[in-house]
Formats: C-alpha cells, structure tokens, sequence
C-alpha cells in the first residue's frame, strides 16, 4: 500500500486511516504521569517489562499545561514503522539505511503554519 508519509501531519493522517493503528483522545491529561499511564493501559510495548502488547499510537489533544497536542506510540512497533515506510518488516533494516544515507533537508515553516493543526 503506497503512501504518501513525508511529515508528522502525513503520518498521522495514514496511521488513522488504517483501522487500529491511530486512536486520539479530547479527555484533559496531566503530562507528568497521566500521559504515560494511559497510554500504557492502551498498549505501549516495549520497552516496558514483560507481558506486554503493542497498541496503536496515541494522539492526546488536551494535554494540561499546553496548547499543542501530544503524540506518542509513532515507531512503537516494527509493523507500523514499516507502514510508514512504506516497507515490509523484513525490509525494514535495510531501508532504514537507506534512509539515514540519504536524508532529506529540513524544510523551515513559520510559527502560525507549524500550530495549524
């Protein structure tokens, strides 16, 4: 399934649509020690001890304190890397390779097209 994952902003749209890989929550959460218990109920792996699941990533719209989201659980699972990817798990090494051989440049953006969200 070809993607067109270049951003944050692309890579959230793809993770949604695809069923269970993207949730997101409006409920107010304290990101000292809220944020992370909540997302360890949803599924957050490794590297926490044993038994574990991997969940989808998590979206956090309301975090108290802030005036931007939070997003967690992007690369939580080589499945969902290689979706972004667009790779297969057994490809995955290879083109993460590639990809630190060949990095794209930074694109700067102004403060008002960073916050559109």
């Amino acid at each position: 399934m070809p993607n067109n994952v270049c951003d944050l902003r692309s890579a959230l749209e793809f993770l949604a649509s695809i069923p269970g890989q993207l949730v997101s929550t409006r409920v107010s959460v304290d990101p000292a020690a809220e944020l992370a218990g909540v997302y360890k109920q949803v599924g957050a792996g490794t590297p926490l001890a044993p038994p574990t699941r991997t969940g989808p990533a998590m979206l956090f719209e309301n975090v108290k304190g802030f005036d931007m989201p939070v997003v967690v659980g992007i690369l939580a699972s080589r499945e969902r890397t290689a979706l972004l990817m667009n790779s297969t798990i057994e490809r995955l090494p290879f083109d993460l390779l590639e990809a630190l051989k060949h990095p794209c440049p930074p694109v700067t953006v102004t403060r008002a097209a960073a916050r559109k969200w």
